[in-house]
């Protein structure tokens, strides 16, 4: 867990905002947990230096906050700018260090499935799965070991192993990963030449 420094904030207001940005900082706010919510700014450049990396918005961060001790956090929301893409506002969100918590981490196929050596296609049908853990175990992604599938061949979630200390969240099983052979594979390389 790396610590971002952060101060409270009384002003508000679309001024108060744009003269932090302009001093290279952003508005926040921190909520949950014992804690009140409290408005905050903070560097804009040293958040997205701890957000840089695959786990993004779930990294662990040990917020401190006008020279507190610090308290762990998770961004809830990142705020950008839809023409500059410029951060322009940040949610935290309290987290219990002992307590599981549930998140969403990407998929991340593994290995080269049976179904492609013989002319099949893999499809990622589910590219972000949720799953609950205490929060310093949070994973950069969710593995998914595809080399026993074969052509229309599929894994659901329940099928797929986790890690120690990752628990699987749904409410309904659904495909993970399938592959695809003949004409949906033909029809996978024309959607995606088409997106390209």
């Amino acid at each position: 867990m790396q610590n971002l420094v952060a101060n409270s904030r009384a002003q508000t207001g679309k001024g108060h905002n744009r003269r932090l940005r302009a001093a290279g900082e952003i508005p926040g706010v921190v909520y949950g947990g014992n804690g009140e919510v409290s408005s905050l700014s903070l560097k804009s450049a040293e958040l997205m230096r701890l957000l840089r990396g695959s786990h993004r918005r779930n990294t662990l961060i040990g917020l401190e906050i006008d020279g507190k001790d610090a308290e762990p956090v998770l961004v809830t929301e990142l705020q950008t700018d839809p023409i500059t893409r410029q951060l322009i506002h940040v949610d935290f969100v309290r987290v219990d260090l002992k307590t599981p918590i549930t998140v969403k981490v990407p998929v991340e196929m593994v290995g080269r499935a049976k179904g492609v050596l013989v002319g099949g296609r893999m499809r990622l049908v589910r590219r972000v799965v949720d799953v609950s853990c205490l929060p310093e175990a949070i994973p950069a992604s969710f593995p998914v070991d595809v080399s026993p599938l074969d052509g229309d061949e599929a894994f659901r979630f329940s099928e797929c192993p986790a890690a120690d200390g990752i628990e699987k969240v749904y409410k309904n099983d659904f495909v993970v990963v399938q592959c695809v052979k003949g004409r949906e594979a033909r029809q996978a390389d024309a959607e995606e030449a088409a997106e390209a």
